[in-house]
């Protein structure tokens, strides 16, 4: 079992690329918290986990914080990665493995997830939406972590 430090490590990479898979530009510190108990520190559970790219131009949609070297949302390519791989010190082999699998598991929950049992009135069209951009931004970032291994800063 690892140690609760690497084990944070693994959380906390996790929470980051989630953020950008469900297209949450306004994950920012506040929006992340630790339990703290005999055994150490450990990542609570997530939480204020918006899709803000569905709305388009209806919000502001800059990255709360950067990603390597962008605000951008659509400016995050295999560079914006591996820069923030330098700065958190992180192998780019371990985020790769850490983004092909979050992005196949929610590929699998967004073709499997029935709105219809979830939502009513015009509401599905819209978690539709919601989906399709998850499962788009989980497509996108499976082409860029193919990149990122190669990446040399």
């Amino acid at each position: 079992m690892p140690d609760s430090g690497s084990r944070n490590i693994r959380d906390l990479l996790n929470w980051v690329l989630f953020q950008l898979l469900i297209g949450n530009s306004d994950a920012h510190g506040k929006n992340i918290s630790f339990y703290v108990g005999r055994d150490g520190i450990d990542v609570a559970p997530a939480y204020d986990l918006v899709n803000l790219e569905i709305y388009g131009e209806l919000c502001g949609r800059d990255l709360a914080m950067a990603v390597g070297d962008t605000f951008e949302f659509n400016g995050i390519h295999a560079h914006q990665l591996a820069d923030m791989c330098e700065e958190c010190k992180l192998p780019q082999k371990r985020v790769v493995t850490a983004l092909n699998g979050l992005c196949t598991s929610l590929i699998k929950a967004v073709d499997s997830f029935d709105l219809s049992r979830h939502l009513i009135d015009d509401k599905p069209a819209f978690g539709q939406g919601v989906l399709d951009a998850i499962k788009a931004n989980c497509l996108r970032f499976l082409e860029i972590s193919k990149e990122l291994q190669y990446v040399q800063l």
